[in-house]
């Protein structure tokens, strides 16, 4: 870059690591006597991020070849150019897989790319083949009908309803949200077990808890109001009963979601500090920076 790499780096990992706005960043470089207009640095981030971009899909490729993926959505405002700079909502898909992570950004919430060079979660998962964990979206439908893909469930995303339920003063809901802190009190106790004990553990104790669960739910479905919280959270359960208890055949499987939707945070700081984009192409860049500013150096050093 014009201001050299030291320096754009610099810029890239606080914008997309530390969630600094270039704004902040250039006052910052004003007081040290150091002028970068902000036109520069957003150029410099767009040099350094196509610079980037091999490892971002060095890291895609590795998060497709894992053993078990997980893939996530959420939703991100941006203020785009194709739309006259209305404030619209596209969608952020964080996929891990075998510790490495990535994102991937659409300018809208629907399973395959509407734009010229996106790539939806349908379109990922395509390239996939084996267990992929993820909550009961109706965009996964057809990826999900394939043989060659295994759907495993979130227990996190079931739980949940009934959270939600119990909130709302139905005191019933107290039942099933036991069940489930059973159910991660053996996770807990096997996290670090090797895969056959934790599997050996899931059958011994966690089935029968989950299969009571599932016969609580059976029992007060029909007795429920279908607009019901509880009625919710118990068609969940019931709908999803196959890829939620599959975790129980595997060791490896895990019971839950839950480390993508950890990922998330990241974007939802830098959201909270920053300003806008103000483009799909920006949102694109920025995906590409938050996950090589946080890639494995291993990832690092082969691009």
């Amino acid at each position: 870059g014009a201001y050299g790499s030291a320096r754009v780096a610099h810029l890239v990992v606080g914008k997309y690591r530390l969630s600094v706005p270039l704004d902040r960043q250039r006052r910052e470089l004003e007081r040290m006597g150091f002028s970068m207009p902000s036109s520069s640095m957003s150029d410099q981030i767009l040099w350094a991020t196509d610079l980037l971009r091999p490892i971002w899909l060095a890291l895609r490729a590795a998060v497709l070849a894992s053993f078990v993926m997980h893939i996530d959505g959420t939703s991100i405002p941006v203020r785009d150019q194709a739309t006259k700079y209305q404030v619209v909502l596209g969608q952020l898909w964080g996929c891990i897989g075998d510790g490495h992570a990535v994102y991937l950004f659409t300018s809208t919430g629907k399973k395959l790319g509407t734009r010229p060079g996106e790539i939806g979660p349908e379109d990922l998962l395509a390239l996939r083949k084996g267990p992929v964990c993820a909550d009961a979206s109706s965009l996964f439908d057809k990826t999900f009908t394939r043989d060659d893909i295994i759907e495993i469930g979130c227990s996190m995303h079931a739980r949940r309803g009934f959270k939600k339920a119990l909130d709302a003063g139905d005191k019933r809901a107290a039942y099933p949200l036991k069940a489930f802190q059973a159910l991660y009190d053996v996770e807990a106790s096997v996290r670090d077990a090797p895969h056959e004990a934790r599997r050996a553990a899931r059958q011994e104790r966690s089935k029968p808890i989950y299969l009571a669960l599932v016969a609580w739910c059976q029992t007060y479905r029909s007795q429920e109001p279908p607009s019901s919280a509880l009625a919710k959270a118990i068609g969940y359960v019931l709908n999803q009963e196959g890829a939620l208890m599959r975790y129980l055949e595997d060791g490896r499987l895990p019971i839950d979601n839950g480390e993508v939707e950890r990922l998330h945070r990241l974007p939802a700081v830098h959201v909270s500090l920053c300003a806008l984009s103000s483009s799909a192409r920006n949102h694109e860049t920025a995906t590409i920076g938050r996950i090589a500013t946080r890639a494995t150096r291993a990832f690092a050093s082969a691009a």
